[in-house]
């Protein structure tokens, strides 16, 4: 509940609801109220990266968190959301409840998927693909057909197969059409270290040795 509380900052409803209630409940809010303010903190944080910080890659060297901080701030931003969303499910004592969550989750990460929120859409999916949730039994079979429909696709549009083809091509497309987007981070760091990692496999003339 600290992190939703410091993740969603100290508008009216988060505040009124958290300090009335003790705790957090996800149907305290819609869909869109949720989805929306995952972009907004999502944006802060992005924002705040420098260039200096992606410069040979220094988010994977040993002094990262000097260099690098506002990266190491994204990543561990998005690991929090991910442990967040599993702590929430199991949070609830029936399968009956705990599939409910798991469908309000869902919806959320569709929400952010039709806004181009590819960052917290797959922060998302990675929790709902966690072994922690796929292998809750009772829970998943209290799931609608829809739902499951629902996950599936999501999980295909997220899947690393072909080097995330998908949210590549969703990106390229934002791109040619100029529309804003918000990124996976985690695909863009991926990008920088296979260049730093593998010039010297670059020859004269931009050939491949």
């Amino acid at each position: 509940k600290d992190y939703l509380y410091s993740r969603f900052g100290s508008n009216n409803l988060t505040q009124r609801n958290y300090m009335k209630k003790g705790f957090f409940s996800l149907f305290d809010w819609k869909t869109e109220e949720i989805g929306d303010e995952l972009i907004r903190v999502t944006t802060k944080f992005l924002k705040k990266i420098e260039k200096k910080e992606l410069y040979r890659a220094i988010y994977i060297k040993n002094d990262k968190n000097i260099k690098s901080p506002n990266v190491v701030e994204n990543i561990n931003n998005f690991n929090k959301l991910t442990f967040f969303i599993i702590e929430d499910i199991i949070s609830y004592d029936h399968a009956s409840d705990r599939a409910k969550i798991i469908e309000k989750w869902v919806q959320i990460a569709d929400y952010c998927k039709s806004k181009k929120d590819y960052n917290d859409c797959l922060a998302i999916n990675s929790a709902l693909n966690s072994f922690i949730i796929t292998g809750l039994e009772l829970t998943n079979k209290e799931l609608k057909s829809k739902t499951t429909s629902l996950i599936k696709s999501i999980n295909n549009f997220c899947s690393c197969v072909g080097n995330y083809k998908f949210i590549r091509e969703e990106i390229k497309n934002s791109l040619d059409n100029k529309e804003y987007y918000y990124p996976y981070l985690g695909i863009m760091l991926k990008d920088i270290s296979f260049f730093e990692e593998n010039f010297k496999y670059l020859m004269e003339g931009e050939l491949i040795n």
